[in-house]
């Protein structure tokens, strides 16, 4: 049965703070995560620039910043080879999938520089390290601006820099500034040790919540600082396929309704099982065709919130208004 009318909404809260597995890395500069701060609204402020790329090195907690006035991939790709010149280079970068990234100057660089390029799966955790640092830089303009009375912050965006890689970091136990290659043994030691080599039988493994088959939505990808908006899950449902007990952690692998697998994996927190009746009502965004007349007559529709391969033709009996 299907329905033309009303808006589903999807609004159980979702668990944004919860484990995930940690990326290992052998030392300094074997592995940078970079993203884009949109900064958009104040970019009439600031010259025209709307967006900060940010660069952070795994394992020291070291920052760059640079301003840019659009994400085409010449501007990040000038952006990078700006933050390269200064001397340091990693083995591989990690960013999202977006076309920024993607773009065949950026590609062209990192390959001429022998940077491998790793793209995270799952858009939701791509890069927890540079998500982390995109909070506090964010909240360190905000503060400025606050303090300033004024939107002009990127004249000192270097300040900004300079004042997290001088703060003291936890994780390592020192400001990034400080970490060295001779401290670089004893750091790593420090940062892994614990979490890497305790005895299998003392983890603490979590249970599998969900089974395989069982029909879920999944968290609608966004960035850390986009409002809370009323739908939260995706409309579109899934199916569990595999279940991956990964570092202690259980995580899933998923499937749609043609069996097709979705990229990367999903952490429980990211998954909320739904009940799927045969006599459920699904609605309809609109009617894209029409075939046939009386009894024979069909509609060819599009579903709310599936993607158009999902698009299939129902009886005009079966649809009814709500």
């Amino acid at each position: 049965m299907a329905t033309t009318t009303g808006t589903i909404q999807f609004t159980k809260t979702i668990k944004r703070s919860f484990q995930r597995n940690r990326v290992i890395v052998i030392g300094i500069d074997d592995q940078w995560d970079v993203d884009l701060m949109d900064m958009s609204k104040f970019s009439k402020f600031n010259s025209g620039y709307n967006f900060i790329l940010v660069v952070i090195d795994i394992f020291s907690k070291y920052v760059w910043l640079r301003p840019l006035k659009n994400k085409k991939g010449e501007s990040v790709a000038n952006a990078l080879k700006h933050v390269l010149s200064e001397g340091r280079s990693p083995n591989r970068i990690r960013t999202d999938k977006g076309q920024e990234f993607r773009s065949r100057l950026v590609e062209s660089l990192l390959k001429q520089k022998n940077i491998q390029h790793l793209f995270a799966q799952n858009t939701e955790i791509k890069a927890n390290y540079v998500e982390r640092v995109i909070k506090t830089i964010k909240s360190k303009i905000m503060r400025f601006i606050t303090s300033k009375q004024s939107y002009d912050y990127v004249d000192n965006l270097q300040n900004f820099a300079n004042s997290y890689n001088k703060t003291f970091h936890r994780t390592i136990g020192m400001a990034p500034d400080k970490v060295n290659i001779s401290k670089e043994t004893n750091l790593w030691w420090k940062m892994y040790w614990p979490k890497r080599l305790q005895p299998k039988t003392e983890k603490a493994r979590k249970p599998f919540r969900f089974k395989i088959g069982d029909k879920v939505r999944i968290t609608y990808i966004r960035n850390p600082f986009y409002q809370e908006y009323d739908e939260k899950w995706s409309g579109e449902i899934f199916k569990i396929s595999q279940r991956i007990l990964r570092g202690g952690l259980p995580v899933y692998r998923l499937i749609d309704f043609q069996d097709e697998e979705i990229s990367g994996t999903f952490y429980q927190s990211e998954v909320q099982k739904v009940d799927v009746r045969e006599d459920d009502m699904w609605k309809v965004e609109k009617i894209l065709k029409t075939k046939g007349r009386g009894p024979n007559k069909q509609y060819y529709v599009k579903w709310l919130h599936w993607p158009k391969k999902f698009n299939s033709w129902i009886k005009a009996r079966d649809l009814s208004d709500i």
